[in-house]
């Protein structure tokens, strides 16, 4: 993970993760689909600051001479509550509502269109 973080760091101008990177899955999933020839998993990290958290989850990041998506991760239990579409569980930013068109009970455009 220390090779994965200097690599980033390097190749993304700005971009200083101060933390603990770590596999999502537990070691033993990661190993078994790297087994069963699997190429590619997903880590999590944070970076300094909101504005460059927004810079890479809209750009991505760049390892190894290749451009990667990174996706902003949104803490939500199940006390969590959307305000777009008034469902429990899940907050405004992992929505499906926010893919329509329009509010499939009142017609009302939500902007995304």
């Amino acid at each position: 993970m220390e090779k994965l973080r200097s690599e980033l760091q390097a190749e993304n101008q700005g971009v200083v993760i101060p933390l603990a990177m770590n596999w999502i899955g537990r070691p033993k999933y990661v190993q078994k689909k790297k087994k069963e020839g699997n190429k590619a998993s997903s880590v999590v990290f944070s970076v300094n600051g909101s504005q460059m958290a927004e810079r890479v989850s809209k750009r991505g990041l760049r390892a190894a001479g290749v451009q990667y998506n990174a996706e902003r991760i949104v803490n939500a239990g199940p006390d969590s509550f959307c305000a777009v579409c008034s469902r429990w569980v899940y907050v405004e930013a992992k929505c499906e509502a926010l893919k329509m068109l329009a509010c499939m009970l009142c017609s009302v455009s939500n902007g995304s269109g």
